[in-house]
This record gives structure tokens, sequence and C-alpha cells, in this order.
């Protein structure tokens, strides 16, 4: 991140620039391979036992992470073993995790207006046709406090939705279906919903932060214990006919990195494309294209 400010009257002046902490550090220069560090005004060579310091906090940072994505993993199968309603109900889940690569903090999470927010309803356009929601068939509850976070879900017939954000700047979104019908769907417009609210948070926390560029990791989680789930297609409900089919399956999605908000279109098409890939489709170039520009501030 940049930005210019004047210190004189002839419009003269200095050229802040914010560059995001890096997960790979420490860093060789490419011509003399040294590690540099800036102290004050100067930029010195780092010493031996300050290379080996970063590389290990760099090292602790990253095992948080998985520690961190291990936990909420672990914590979303056992949710929905107990979400099932009785033996002849079919069950799938889907869970979305963004944690940032730094570490950041967030006061006082569950009294922040700025960070806290309604599910919303984003537009997607198919090959230039007319628009269709991205949606989820309900919102969640009343905001809650948690242990360093807050947190809120909702419950309607046989579904379930969660939104968790806490002060570190963990975002998770879980929805779970608990079917008793003859024909198990999972639609594509809830999965992108459940994408799109993901970012939605993630940007809200950005900005309540101030770390517009801060990157994020995402994981994407499918678990699917009702036998052959089909798949739907977008912009409706279309009786009798199935676009795909996931097989009864426990599947994590490769992890994705998240960056700046006007980055979010291109992210969306990875996770769409891994979503039909997933459901036994062949991934086009014809993603869907969503309003980002016009919901995330």
């Amino acid at each position: 991140e940049s930005c210019g400010v004047v210190t004189d009257d002839n419009g003269g002046g200095v050229v802040l620039i914010n560059v995001p902490q890096s997960r790979l550090a420490p860093h060789r220069h490419m011509d003399t391979r040294e590690c540099y560090i800036r102290r004050a005004d100067r930029t010195e060579k780092m010493t031996m036992r300050e290379i080996q310091d970063l590389t290990l906090y760099t090292e602790r940072g990253m095992a948080r992470i998985e520690a961190l994505f291990q936990e909420k993993k672990d914590k979303f199968e056992e949710r929905l073993i107990t979400f099932r309603k009785d033996a002849q109900h079919k069950i799938y889940g889907v869970r979305m995790t963004v944690i940032p690569t730094s570490e950041i903090h967030v006061n006082d999470v569950h009294n922040r207006t700025d960070v806290k927010a309604n599910i919303l309803t984003f537009k997607g356009v198919f090959n230039n046709s007319s628009a269709f929601d991205l949606y989820l068939p309900f919102s969640h509850g009343a905001w809650k406090p948690i242990l360093r976070g807050t947190y809120s879900e909702g419950t309607e017939t046989d579904y379930f939705l969660s939104v968790e954000i806490l002060s570190n700047g963990l975002i998770e979104l879980i929805f779970l279906a608990n079917e008793n019908d003859n024909r198990n769907i999972i639609y594509p417009t809830w999965f992108m919903g459940l994408v799109c609210n993901t970012l939605y948070y993630l940007q809200r926390v950005r900005n309540a932060t101030d770390t517009h560029n801060l990157e994020y990791a995402l994981e994407v989680q499918i678990n699917n214990v009702c036998g052959v789930l089909e798949v739907d297609g977008y912009g409706g409900q279309f009786p009798g006919r199935s676009f795909g089919a996931i097989k009864e399956s426990n599947i994590v999605f490769p992890r994705y990195s998240v960056g700046p908000a006007d980055s979010f279109q291109q992210l969306s098409n990875v996770v769409e494309s891994d979503f039909w890939n997933h459901s036994g489709v062949v991934s086009t170039d014809d993603n869907i294209q969503i309003n980002f520009d016009t919901l995330i501030k």
C-alpha cells in the first residue's frame, strides 16, 4: 500500500509505502546473498542470530496457522455428526475458514459494528445473461459474545448457518443441510454465496484494522455423508435435472491465498472451478461474474 503526503506549499512531500510482513522471511538479496534489516534510516546486514530468530518466528507463525485450521476442521466434523436428527436423515456441510497469515488483533470484536454485519445477497452473471442471486437460504441469528470474539447462528427447518469472527482475525462460516428427501441437492448459488460472504466479512475486518492488503489463507471443506449429492444449476431450481454430483466424501480443497479486494473475482473463479471439478464437471473459462465492486467497500 502506498500514498503521497504533501509537506510543503509547492506540492512536494513524501511517499509512504507499507509492505506487509512476509510469511516466507527471511529473504536474501539476489546479488549479495545477504539478508537486510531496516534500522531507523539505515539498511543493515542481519546477523546470523537475527536470521535464525526470524526463521524460527516465521516457522512458528505457519505452524500456528496449520494448528488453527486443524482445530476448525475437527470441530466442524464433530458438529456435522451431531446435527443429524435421526438415522434416516442425510446430511452434508460446507466450511469456509480464513486466517490472516500475519498476526493481527481486533479489539472488542463483539461490540464492533464495523466488523459485524448481516449475511448479504450477491449478484452473479453467467455468459452475459440476466443476473441471479448468490445467497444463503436464510440468515443467521443475533450476535453473541464468545471468548475473544463474536458468534452468530441460525436454523431453519433442516438447515444451519453460523458465522464466527475472532480477535485474531479468524473468520469462519459453516452451512449444514439435513436432507430428508429422495433427492439430495447442493445449490451452487448457496455455495458461491458462502464464498462471497466469507470474503465480505474478511474485508470488513481488514477495513476495521487498516490492513486492507493483508494476506489471508482460505480453507474450504465439503463433508458429504448423504450418499450421492446432486448439484443443481445457477439461477433457479431444475427438478429432475442434475448438473453434477458429489460422491460421499470429506474433502478439503487446496488452500487459497486471499489478496486485496480487487482480486476477489479472480479468487472466486478458482474456487468455483474447483467446486465444479469436485462435482465431476469440466470447468471452463465461463465463470460467473460477481458484483464485488459494489458490495465490498
